[in-house]
């Protein structure tokens, strides 16, 4: 007897595939980093007041984006290409998991660091 898989399994596993869950992490991450700074810089008078208002709302309309982009292309050694439909058989190497831990750990720390220059 065959198993045939949930929907809701087959949908993880196609966002699992195309890494989605990687930039829904990541995207907030680097997004605490940047109105961090812009914080810091409307702070010092270096941008307009709004402008943190103004980065917020762009973030906000820009997720959808990243999502819909991450789930249309990946990212490999050969540039930016196109996700295939189906799954190759025999998968390239994914980027080593440290690459993406250093990015969120190193923006949460910049984060930090410019709210502790306040």
């Amino acid at each position: 007897m065959s198993h045939e898989p949930h929907p809701a399994e087959e949908v993880l596993r196609e966002a699992n595939r195309r890494r989605l869950f990687r930039v829904a992490v990541a995207y907030p991450a680097g997004l605490f980093a940047v109105l961090e700074l812009t914080h810091l810089l409307t702070r010092l008078h270096v941008l307009p007041s709004n402008a943190w208002r103004i980065v917020l709302g762009a973030a906000v309309l820009g997720f959808p984006l990243a999502m819909a982009l991450t789930w249309d292309f990946d990212i490999t050694r050969h540039g930016v290409v196109r996700t295939p439909e189906e799954p190759p058989p025999d998968p390239e190497p994914e980027l080593p998991l440290w690459r993406w831990l250093t990015f969120v750990v190193g923006s949460v720390v910049i984060g930090v660091l410019l709210r502790s220059l306040r």
